[in-house]
């Protein structure tokens, strides 16, 4: 089981679809803002064990907050914030995080899927195919077109795609992608480890490893 997630979490990350928004930030020495968020990510790694884990990620969540107040644009605040919640369990508020950042920018698919698996795991299925659907409307425009001459970014790019329509509902596409990316690329290891654990995986497994059980 454990090698299974190591998988899923290798192929299916939050980096799975193209976004339009994609925030850097331009200042050098860092803003106010991505100091805060440095600050946060500096807690988020530090060696701690025990009780002394959550009273980190707490921290790192005030200090988020105030970098989203202080900039609202920086992807990084908002995803490491989200990431933050679902560490203490707390679904909905990273999906509060998630309708903020999306009222700001409706296109970034990656959110509107996160935010999607939060709301399915929560047990809010209409707002969660809403969702969904968007994503699935992004998926039709993706190039899925296999030849011999793919590169490896390119075959992860559609082992992507086949991960996310798994979630969204589109299960037999998903696999029907990846059988013909197995045939085209038969001595692909990842690629014969991204298959069987998508045909031994459930759409709600997948859910539960980026949303918490």
């Amino acid at each position: 089981m454990k090698t299974k997630y190591l998988i899923i979490s290798a192929l299916f990350s939050f980096i799975l679809l193209n976004t339009s928004c994609s925030q850097t930030n331009k200042s050098n020495p860092p803003s106010e803002a991505q100091a805060l968020v440095n600050q946060a990510g500096a807690l988020l790694m530090s060696r701690t064990s025990g009780d002394q884990i959550n009273l980190n990620v707490r921290k790192a969540i005030e200090l988020l907050q105030t970098a989203v107040k202080l900039d609202d644009t920086l992807a990084i605040a908002s995803q490491t914030l989200i990431s933050c919640h679902l560490k203490l369990g707390e679904k909905i508020e990273a999906v509060q995080v998630c309708n903020k950042w999306l009222l700001k920018y409706p296109k970034d698919e990656n959110t509107r899927l996160q935010r999607g698996m939060l709301n399915y795991n929560l047990k809010n299925f209409e707002l969660s195919k809403a969702d969904f659907e968007v994503v699935e409307q992004d998926l039709s425009k993706q190039d899925t077109s296999i030849n011999s001459k793919l590169s490896g970014k390119d075959i992860n790019r559609l082992i992507n795609i086949a991960y996310v329509n798994c979630v969204i509902g589109n299960e037999e596409k998903g696999n029907l992608l990846l059988q013909r990316l197995k045939k085209t690329f038969p001595k692909d290891e990842t690629l014969q480890d991204a298959y069987k654990v998508l045909n031994s995986t459930s759409r709600d497994e997948i859910i539960k490893k980026f949303t918490g059980s």
